[in-house]
């Protein structure tokens, strides 16, 4: 047999007051979502993946036929360390 709860008004108001507060949260986040599948609807990811790494190429291509091992180094050296740093921030 179940037992009846009961709540003072005090602690139903601050119940009710966090469930409206969560549904009001999941609304808001419903229409961010839906706005950025619209924005991005026409978006292929894998495309833009390969233009990256194109436009990357190019100014590899640049900075070697322009001598600059050094820079070009440190560029990659840089974007590297930046996505070890979004995997580390990740897991951790």
């Amino acid at each position: 047999m179940s037992e009846e709860i009961t709540y003072t008004v005090e602690q139903y108001e601050e119940i009710k007051g966090k469930l409206d507060e969560f549904r009001g949260n999941n609304v808001k986040l419903m229409k961010d979502m839906d706005a950025l599948q619209s924005k991005f609807a026409n978006v292929d990811l894998d495309q833009y993946a390969e233009m990256m790494q194109k436009h990357r190429d190019q100014k590899d291509k640049k900075l070697i036929d322009a001598g600059k091992i050094d820079e070009l180094v440190e560029e990659r050296t840089a974007r590297i360390r930046k996505d070890h740093n979004k995997v580390y921030k990740r897991r951790g």
